[in-house]
């Protein structure tokens, strides 16, 4: 009784370790492919509930599925339109000006934690559009009549920002064309955080990342604003504890290593 007893202490530490070496985050694991029903039956498991935003499943044949095949799009699983502590922000731009060059807000997207669209307003643009880029935006001529006024928009838009931490991919651009500023430690930028980026800082794209890590196709056709807003707030729970652990190890270091340096002259004085 008393091996058995020692023996099963001997394995649990080790089943740890490897539960450990797993969840560990790094770029290696990343580009692995991730088999979306394991993580579908996880976070079935688990429940959690900010681990939300889940791709629709076929749950007859889940193990017969071919692993070039397009998994459905991202929707939500829960109904709520609660004003979140974390919200995913997407803006679809068209183009004003010579040869429609120059983007203008046309469309802002905000959906909660869940998933779900809290906030979907199309813009009316100051200058006269030259191209309504729709293959792109998705967005066509009846869609801006009756539009709210940009000024409108933005301040109920800065309102729901504000003390919130906002998710999204390429923000620098959406808060340009929102003429908004958000501050640092409240903003998760899925095109600038590192693990997610290719070498020397260049971000990938956000269907790039949501093929290769959630295993799910978008931006087939017309972008969808909700869809991309959704796609960048999954790989962000995906994320979550690591990205936040490199934020608080961020704020410490500095002040530690101008102390070491002082000690290291005082000591050579």
């Amino acid at each position: 009784g008393a091996m058995d007893i020692s023996q099963g202490v001997k394995r649990k530490p080790v089943k740890k370790k490897t539960k450990t070496s797993k969840g560990s985050s790094n770029w290696k694991r990343l580009q692995k492919e991730i088999d979306p029903d394991k993580k579908l039956r996880r976070k079935k498991q688990r429940k959690r509930k900010h681990d939300l935003i889940t791709p629709q499943q076929t749950e007859q044949e889940p193990e017969e599925e071919p692993a070039g095949s397009v998994i459905p799009k991202l929707r939500p699983v829960d109904s709520s339109t609660e004003l979140t502590k974390y919200i995913g922000i997407d803006c679809e731009m068209v183009g004003v000006g010579p040869e429609g060059i120059t983007s203008a807000l046309a469309r802002v997207t905000i959906i909660n934690s869940f998933g779900n669209i809290i906030y979907d307003q199309h813009v009316r643009t100051i200058e006269k559009i030259t191209n309504y880029r729709t293959k792109y935006s998705g967005i066509r001529r009846e869609d801006l009549a009756g539009a709210k006024q940009f000024a409108e928009v933005q301040e109920e838009v800065a309102e729901m920002m504000h003390n919130r931490i906002v998710v999204g991919h390429g923000l620098v651009n959406d808060f340009k064309a929102l003429m908004l500023s958000h501050p640092s430690k409240l903003t998760r930028d899925t095109a600038k955080y590192g693990p997610l980026q290719r070498s020397r800082g260049r971000p990938h794209s956000l269907k790039y990342l949501s093929k290769k890590i959630l295993g799910v196709d978008i931006q087939i056709g017309e972008h969808d604003s909700a869809e991309d807003a959704r796609a960048a707030m999954l790989l962000y729970k995906k994320l979550k504890r690591e990205w936040e652990d490199t934020i608080n190890k961020r704020k410490r270091p500095k002040k530690r290593r101008k102390i070491a340096v002082i000690s290291e002259k005082e000591e050579s004085v």
